[in-house]
């Protein structure tokens, strides 16, 4: 994690991801929930997917994101088309939860790309002044050349 960005991701998708557990156990226990679970089986494998996922993109991996991307795209992506092509306004919790599911992948995915892309490499403390020796310091016979250590 190297900004606040990608912090916010990662808290995103576990966030999320506790949410889908939630969602699909009630799901799956057939309690009653204002969000439904399209298909249960298919989005317990999603969850275990995810999870590498989560860890992939703590670790900055570009495959895990893009993964995820795919996997939320093409699970919550159907649904959706068919829903808003539909007009389903009784099923508006769930248009809702799906379009959060596949903008979060998008920025998740934009997230790393962009974190991967603006990397920096460090030589020293700041290249614009060491590497440049208009600003080296020039000593004379009179300069003090002790190094003194204060315990």
């Amino acid at each position: 994690m190297e900004s606040v960005g990608d912090f916010l991701c990662g808290i995103f998708m576990t966030m999320y991801w506790f949410f889908r557990i939630i969602v699909t156990a009630l799901s799956y226990l057939q309690i009653e929930f204002p969000f439904v679970s399209t298909n249960t089986n298919a989005e317990i494998l999603l969850l275990f997917l995810t999870l590498v996922c989560i860890v992939c993109v703590f670790k900055r991996i570009t495959l895990g994101g893009i993964i995820y991307f795919i996997a939320y795209c093409a699970y919550f992506g159907p649904d959706l088309y068919k829903n808003v092509q539909a007009g389903v306004t009784d099923n508006i919790a769930n248009v809702l939860v799906d379009s959060i599911a596949i903008i979060l992948a998008v920025f998740v995915v934009l997230n790393i790309i962009i974190s991967k892309a603006t990397k920096t490499v460090n030589k020293k403390e700041s290249d614009w002044f060491y590497d440049n020796k208009k600003y080296d310091r020039e000593l004379d016979e009179r300069a003090d050349k002790n190094n003194y250590r204060i315990y």
